[in-house]
């Protein structure tokens, strides 16, 4: 559309007309020359290298918008013309619009976003943009930058993608995002997003609709960037300005100039986020789901599109996704049009008659109700039961024939992971009422549903199986949809959830059908409302507690009660609590090992960590053969960002344990089959943290590796540690699960920060315990720890210091690399390594060498094979083959060198040798004769000593 055709009646004598608009343009929006002037990187003969963001077209008085790239350039487009065959984009609002029609983006110019010229000088000098917002409209965008707001505009609803048919971010802003460190982006829309207009026959879902796709696409765009490693964007949000500031104009630009005083507030408003409430409201929508994003513009259901937008429609028929809706007695119900049956009359038994005497004064609601339900479903509902409706054409009546004695109401339908149930209400024409649950199968046939009902008391059902087919049509029609929470703990749609409830910024009990209804939504726990008081006996632990303890009052005790460990096992317990979030950056998250003797209290350390989640779950014992492998990966399935308790570890644990456990580190479960699938698979994943105790230390060096292991061995109590304990169980007696609601609201926190800190924590780590050498993944698991308390400390006080932890956590790493080097495979083959020696199997100057008091020379390719046979013979499985050995004796922290050409004392020929330091091997190994020599050495010395300390004198007489 050309602009002579939109403006056929402008004409070049009202351009001062123009130009005094284009001024107050620009004094409205507060726009300097400075300013509105943009200098161009490359100087250019037609301006100079200066340019201006805003002009006024001359003939037709439009304001044109000129669209500049990141890098000080201008973006093009091809005009398809010889003498001009490339122009700079320039947008134009027209000065007059024409119906919906506003602005003019020239035919064949790609949609690109707009860059304001804050934007662009911090994308010049990589300056940070913690926050970065994109909106429709350049005005919006130039005036909100003025004011320091970190915002770009796009031409469209979904111009934010590299061009039609992409899935991906524009290039330019994908380049803003890496270069400016953003972390979090918003989609901010105006005051009329959730607005219609009514119309008659107008569908009023594709408004709703075409926000929500672009809101959708938006998501998934950014979530590619997101996994990205070269970008730090982590969070993406949505935000709208509320639609009771329509009236003073819809955009950011309207509310900023019209609110000229509140400015400040406008924009500190904006920086909450989800948190927003007097100008914006927000959602962190890449915390939601495809489900919750429907449920939040309206367009997962009728009831809940009206709910959102009833007030525009009141109490007029609408038409949504292609049907049309009545309302009839205060309800909305679909229209079926058709005359001939709209003519029709009733034709009443006693029963009805009866009951219409009875309701004088809503006789003529009941019975256009009961029209209406008749010409939908065939059926009528009324106090006496359902009556079938019949038509008679010849006779021009509609007649109607009891079919049951109660009426039945669908209140929830609830869908599982693998099947669907329906919660109901049957009332009969007593008024007695029965709440149950009803399996959908029970819902396909008409004789298994006469059944069911005749089995909950006088519900009474003698309809056919016509009639019941179109019974269901009705309940179906009214039921609210819900999901069933199958998992306890934290939930992708933005809570945790309990056995009792769920837990948002505030806790949200089940009703009596153990549903809870937020935002619109309904979910359903299975484990609040079991059907015997023998069912989800562990899961019912899993409980909100009303307490109302902070966290610090709880840490404090918590870190009296138990001592040093405390520290390192309460900062675990915190990162189990988003383990979500830091498995998605690290792709691995610890094990914590608590090792002591009987009575120490290792296992109450743990178990009233679990206190923070209800009632202490029933620890899994590892050594007993009913807590099969996939028995104990279901329990981690179950809960997600909880903390699990393995108790009663041993070495002599079957391999398939120990492997387990170690595959717990990187959350690995196990698949199994799924029902109507020949090959089909599910994977039953491990969500939990894990905190494991015994008496003996591990020997698998890989699970040592994935450990954080603590010694807590402490039998002994002082009077105040017992008092401190003692005041511990008293906060407990009202529940500590307020802590936990407390933590919860540090998610953002720990999904902004969490890498960069955890970095800073890595390096320092290194750095400080570099004379202990750990391995690397030792020092990351204990790296978490020291991150969790660095995160924390931005919040709270906490009873301890960071160089206390760090101290703590240097000597528990010390002890936990010593004894992984003496209890380890590297040290089982030193071990073997001595017991052939003494089998005269190895020898001194023949298979290994002294090469100094201080290093020892091995020939392990020589020694490999009797290491193998002695090594099944002690361990009862196979020792490390000859390539994995040489790979590991490399890696531990006693290998000296290589030696490719060794002569060994007494030998002719030059052979390769491994040296170790003989200190670190924690073995005597020598020759036979020197073995002697020593031996009689140390007979001599002692018999001088026995020799000294008796009571006469042994020396030969002299005569």
């Amino acid at each position: 559309m050309s602009n002579k055709k939109l403006n056929k009646d402008s004409n070049s004598d009202n351009i001062e007309t123009y130009q005094k608009e284009f001024k107050a343009f620009l004094d409205q929006y507060g726009i300097s020359e400075e300013d509105n002037l943009l200098q161009l990187a490359v100087d250019d003969e037609t301006h100079g290298g200066r340019t201006n963001y805003f002009s006024v077209e001359s003939n037709y008085g439009n304001l044109r918008i000129l669209y500049p790239t990141l890098d000080k350039g201008v973006y093009t487009y091809e005009t398809g013309t010889k003498n001009t065959p490339t122009k700079w984009l320039y947008r134009e609002r027209l000065r007059e619009p024409m119906d919906d029609t506003k602005y003019l983006h020239p035919a064949g110019a790609a949609l690109v976003p707009f860059f304001p010229k804050g934007i662009i000088e911090k994308f010049q000098d990589s300056t940070t943009i913690p926050i970065l917002y994109v909106t429709e409209g350049e005005k919006k965008a130039f005036k909100a930058n003025l004011l320091g707001c970190d915002i770009i505009a796009i031409p469209g609803i979904q111009a934010f993608i590299n061009g039609k048919g992409s899935k991906d971010l524009h290039s330019d802003i994908a380049r803003l995002i890496k270069r400016c460190k953003v972390k979090t982006i918003v989609y901010l829309t105006d005051a009329d997003t959730f607005t219609i207009r009514w119309e008659e026959n107008k569908d009023l879902s594709l408004r709703p609709a075409q926000f929500l796709s672009a809101v959708q696409k938006f998501t998934h765009a950014c979530e590619t960037l997101m996994n990205d490693d070269n970008s730090t964007l982590k969070r993406v949000y949505f935000m709208s300005i509320k639609k009771e500031f329509i009236e003073h104009g819809k955009g950011l630009d309207d509310l900023l100039i019209h609110f000229k005083d509140q400015q400040d507030k406008i924009l500190d408003d904006i920086k909450k986020l989800d948190k927003a409430s007097e100008y914006f409201a927000g959602l962190n929508v890449g915390q939601k789901s495809e489900k919750m994003l429907k449920i939040y513009f309206g367009t997962n259901h009728v009831n809940t599109f009206y709910q959102t937008y009833g007030e525009y429609i009141q109490q007029r028929n609408f038409v949504w996704k292609g049907t049309a809706f009545e309302f009839i007695d205060g309800q909305f119900m679909p229209v079926v049009l058709d005359d001939s049956r709209n003519e029709l009359s009733f034709r009443y038994g006693n029963e009805l008659t009866t009951l219409l005497r009875q309701n004088q004064e809503k006789q003529r609601e009941m019975v256009s109700r009961w029209k209406l339900q008749a010409l939908n479903f065939g059926v009528i509902e009324t106090e006496y039961g359902y009556f079938e409706a019949s038509f008679n054409y010849s006779e021009r009546v509609i007649d109607l024939n009891q079919i049951s004695n109660f009426t039945l109401k669908i209140l929830y339908h609830i869908r599982m992971a693998n099947g669907a149930k329906r919660v109901i209400e049957l009332t009969n024409h007593r008024n007695r009422k029965a709440n149950i649950d009803i399996e959908t199968k029970q819902l396909t046939s008409q004789g298994l549903f006469k059944e069911f009902t005749e089995a909950q008391g006088d519900y009474r059902f003698w309809g056919s199986k016509a009639i019941f087919e179109k019974l269901k049509g009705k309940w179906f029609a009214d039921e609210k949809p819900c999901f069933q929470l199958d998992t306890l703990g934290w939930y992708k749609d933005g809570f945790f959830t309990f056995a009792n409830g769920v837990l948002t910024d505030k806790f949200n009990e089940v009703d009596e059908h153990g549903i809870v209804t937020m935002d619109e939504a309904n979910y359903f726990i299975p484990y609040s409302k079991p059907a015997d008081d023998t069912q989800y006996l562990n899961e019912r632990k899993f409980t909100f507690k009303e307490g109302k303890v902070k966290f610090e009052n709880w840490a404090n005790l918590y870190y009296k009660a138990f001592g040093d460990a405390s520290m390192v096992v309460m900062l675990f317990s915190v990162a189990c609590i988003f383990s979500d979030v830091i498995y998605k950056f690290r792709n691995n998250f610890p094990l914590l090992f608590l090792y002591g003797e009987g009575g120490s209290g290792k296992s109450t350390l743990a178990l009233k960590i679990q206190m923070l989640f209800g009632d202490p779950q029933p620890p899994l014992k590892l050594s007993e053969k009913a807590n099969t492998d996939k028995a104990k990966i279901r329990k981690l399935a179950q809960y997600v960002n909880a903390v699990a308790v393995m108790e009663e570890f041993v070495n002599s644990l079957e391999m398939s344990v120990i492997k387990t456990l170690t595959g717990i580190y990187d959350r690995f479960g196990y698949e199994r089959s799924t029902l109507g699938s020949r090959y089909g698979s599910e994977t039953v994943p491990i969500n939990s943290g894990v905190i494991i105790t015994g008496n003996e230390y591990p020997a698998d060096d890989p699970l040592l590796q994935r450990l954080i292991l603590i010694d807590y061995n402490t039998n002994i109590r002082s009077e105040e540690t017992i008092k401190n304990f003692n005041a511990l169980q008293e906060l407990e007696e009202d529940g500590v699960t307020s802590v936990l609601c407390e933590l919860l609201q540090n998610r953002e926190l720990i999904i902004g920060e969490f890498r960069e800190f955890f970095k800073e924590e890595y390096k320092n780590s290194r750095e400080k315990f570099a004379d202990v050498g750990a391995p690397d993944r030792i020092l990351e698991n204990y790296s978490i720890i020291s991150t969790m308390y660095k995160l924390l400390e931005t919040k709270y006080q906490l009873p301890f210091t960071h160089e206390k932890l760090l101290t703590y956590m240097k000597l528990t790493l010390v002890s936990q690399t010593e004894k992984r080097d003496t209890g380890g495979t590297i040290q089982q083959f030193w071990d073997i390594i001595l017991f052939l020696h003494n089998q005269g199997l190895v020898q001194h100057c023949r298979e290994f060498e002294m090469i100094d008091s201080s290093r020892i020379a091995i020939k392990v390719k020589d020694i490999h094979a009797y290491y193998l046979t002695k090594h099944y013979e002690i361990h009862r499985k196979p020792g490390l083959m000859l390539a994995t050995l040489r790979q590991k004796l490399k890696d531990w922290n006693g290998f000296l060198e290589h030696k490719e050409s060794h002569r060994m004392t007494g030998q002719q020929s030059v052979t390769s040798v491994m040296v170790f330091d003989y200190k670190k091997c924690n073995i005597y190994l020598a020759s036979n004769l020197e073995y002697k020599r020593n031996k009689i050495a140390e007979a001599e010395r002692n018999l001088q000593k026995v020799d000294s300390q008796l009571p006469f004198d042994t020396a030969e007489p002299k005569f």
